[in-house]
């Protein structure tokens, strides 16, 4: 496997939809741990095609990417996953 592509049910940060990432997240490392983990954020209305972000829609998808990065680093030092 080349590599692993996530998303949330909401296309915003890991852990702001209805997946349960605190239970697949550890099933991924395991079988898979040295695959790099890709992740979507999409907001609303943003298309390929739409190639600049508005200020506002950029601070949404920065804080986004935060919110994942801490939702997958506060699960890894609470024994979750494999650091």
């Amino acid at each position: 496997m080349g590599l692993i592509h996530l998303s949330d049910s909401n296309r915003l940060g890991l852990g702001s939809g209805h997946i349960s990432f605190q239970h697949l997240l550890p099933v991924i490392q395991e079988a898979f741990p040295q695959v790099p983990i890709i992740l979507e954020i999409a907001l609303k209305g943003m298309t390929p095609q739409k190639n600049k972000l508005s200020k506002r829609d950029e601070h949404t998808v920065l804080t986004e990417v935060k919110r994942s990065i801490d939702y997958f680093t506060n699960k890894k030092k609470e024994g979750h996953y494999a650091a």
